[in-house]
């Protein structure tokens, strides 16, 4: 008899057995349990929207510029109610120079779009909220932005993310290998 793994305990599932249940008694002790068990999974490990990807090639800041240029435009994502905020969590590392490089995520409720260089914060017509993370190391290093505010619009409908890049100096450059994005409950 094979079972999946239960993504909450590290477990293997294993069907209520009528030993378990008695006959005709559906509600027993072990069958709650299941039924709870699998309500926490969802809600800890399904129900959050939850988008991310390994970024290969890596996405890359420009070279030779200090000016915001956009890197990627995601969307949509579908927040249903209840969640407010994303977190985004970015592998990143300085690949050339000695500057830093400052990633701004935006969250906003219509995409971006306008021209990738320079990036026009104009062009986010729509309520949006942004957050950054700096990369100043050479080594891959994790960053992470909690509390990026969904706008009133986006909640229980669409979000739109936009990642944009400003090198610190002309001869930086950095480099994002994994980028993800989790709705939370705040």
């Amino acid at each position: 008899m094979s079972g999946t793994l239960d993504a909450y305990a590290n477990t293997q599932y294993r069907p209520v057995t009528t030993v378990e249940t008695g006959q005709n008694d559906p509600l027993s002790v072990r069958c709650y349990a299941d039924m709870a068990s699998a309500l926490n999974n969802y809600k800890m490990l399904v129900g959050a929207p939850r988008r991310g990807q390994v970024c290969f090639p890596h996405w890359e800041s420009e070279d030779a510029t200090t000016s915001e240029h956009a890197i990627a435009v995601w969307g949509p994502m579908y927040v249903p109610d209840g969640y407010s905020v994303l977190r985004v969590d970015a592998c990143t590392r300085r690949s050339a120079g000695t500057a830093s490089v400052t990633w701004t995520v935006y969250a906003g409720s219509v995409p971006y779009s306008g021209e990738r260089k320079p990036f026009n914060q104009l062009a986010l017509t729509g309520p949006s909220d942004s957050k950054t993370i700096t990369t100043s190391s050479n080594g891959w290093k994790w960053g992470t932005i909690t509390n990026l505010f969904l706008s009133q619009e986006a909640v229980g409908q669409f979000s739109y993310i936009t990642v944009v890049a400003e090198n610190g100096d002309a001869s930086t450059r950095g480099e994002i290998c994994s980028f993800s994005v989790r709705a939370e409950l705040r």
